[in-house]
C-alpha cells in the first residue's frame, strides 16, 4: 500500500507499507523518487505514530464545537478540592471548583470521551463567562450609544463605584476593584484614557447583565426540556443529563449569536425586518423578545 506526498511519484515521496498474510501492516518504507533512495521507515517515525498520524478518523460534527473554537479545558485536584479550568483563546482565564460527581464523571469516561465530558461541564459551570467573552466580540447592544455620562463617585461604604448614566435613565453603580481605582488614578494626568478606561469597566458591566439575561432564558429553556419542577441553585449540583440539556441550549444559543460572523449584534438590527438571530434565541427560549 501506498500514500504519495508529493506531485507526482516520478518527482515526490511516497509511503509504502508491508503487511503480513492477514493483512496488518508490520512496517514501511519512505521512498523519495527524485534521488532514487528508499530510506526504512522505523528509523524515520516509529509505525504507530505514523498510523496515527496519517489515517486518524475524523470527529463527527457535534453541537459541542462551538466550544472547541474558544476555550480548553484542564481538570484537577489540588489541597482544596477538585476543580476545573478553562482557558479562553484570548488569553483569559477562568477557575472555580467542581463537584465529586463531576469529577468522578470527566475521569470515569474512556479518553476519547473525555474532552466532550470536560466541555460540557465546562459550558454549565462557565456558562456566564462564556457568554460575557463571546458578547464583547460580538455584542447584541451598542452600551457605547447608550452612556450618555459616567463619574466616580464615593460609595457609603467608603469603596469607589463608577456611576454611569444611561439613555433609558437607568444609572448603574459599578463598585471599581482596588485594582481598577489605582489605575483610575495612575491616569489622573490624561483625562481621555481616564474616560476610555471608564468605558471599558461599564461596557464590561453591561456585557455581562446582557449574559445574565440570556443565560436565565437557557435555564429557563434547559427546566422545560429536561422535566424537572426545578433546576438545583448550584450547576456543580447538575446531574450530567440536566448539565447536557443546559450544554447544547447554550451551545445553540452561541450558535444563534453567530461566532464566527464577525459582525455586531447591535448593526444587524437593522437586517431585513428589522429581525437579529438575537430575536430567534428569545422566541425559542421564552416566547418573548428580550427586553434590557
Amino acid at each position: 500500500m501506498h500514500r504519495n506526498f508529493g506531485l507526482t511519484p516520478k518527482f515526490g515521496i511516497d509511503i509504502s507499507f508491508q503487511k503480513d498474510k492477514d493483512g496488518r501492516v508490520r512496517g514501511y518504507s519512505v521512498i523519495d523518487h527524485a534521488e532514487k533512495i528508499a530510506f526504512d521507515g522505523s528509523k524515520v517515525m516509529k509505525l504507530s505514530e505514523l498510523i496515527d498520524f496519517a489515517i486518524k478518523p475524523q470527529r463527527k460534527p457535534s453541537p459541542l464545537d462551538v466550544y472547541r473554537g474558544l476555550f480548553t479545558v484542564e481538570v484537577g485536584k489540588d489541597s482544596i478540592g477538585n476543580y476545573m479550568l478553562i482557558n479562553v483563546k484570548d488569553g483569559s482565564t477562568y477557575s472555580k471548583p467542581i463537584s465529586p460527581r463531576q469529577y468522578a464523571w470527566y475521569n470515569g469516561v474512556k479518553d476519547d470521551e473525555r474532552e466532550d465530558v470536560g466541555l460540557t461541564i465546562a459550558a454549565t459551570m462557565f456558562s456566564e463567562e462564556i457568554l460575557t467573552e463571546y458578547l464583547m466580540r460580538y455584542p447584541i447592544h451598542n452600551h457605547q450609544e447608550r452612556i450618555k455620562s459616567m463619574a466616580v463617585v464615593k460609595h457609603r461604604n467608603g469603596n469607589y463605584c463608577l456611576r454611569a448614566a444611561l439613555t433609558d435613565g437607568y444609572m448603574p453603580l459599578i463598585e471599581l476593584t482596588s485594582e481598577e481605582e489605582a489605575k483610575f488614578r495612575s491616569l489622573h494626568a490624561d483625562e481621555q484614557a481616564r474616560q476610555d478606561f471608564l468605558m471599558s469597566i461599564a461596557m464590561l458591566h453591561l456585557t455581562r447583565k446582557d449574559a445574565e439575561a440570556v443565560k436565565d432564558r437557557i435555564k429557563q429553556n434547559t427546566q422545560s426540556k429536561a422535566g424537572v419542577r426545578i433546576l438545583p441553585s448550584r450547576p456543580q449540583d447538575y446531574s450530567p443529563e440536566i448539565s447536557q440539556v443546559f450544554t447544547f441550549n447554550l451551545a445553540n444559543a452561541l450558535s444563534s449569536l453567530n461566532v464566527s460572523s464577525g459582525s455586531s449584534g447591535y448593526k444587524r438590527e437593522h437586517e431585513v425586518g428589522n429581525r437579529t438571530r438575537y430575536d430567534d434565541i428569545d422566541n425559542r427560549q421564552s416566547g418573548t423578545r428580550l427586553t434590557m
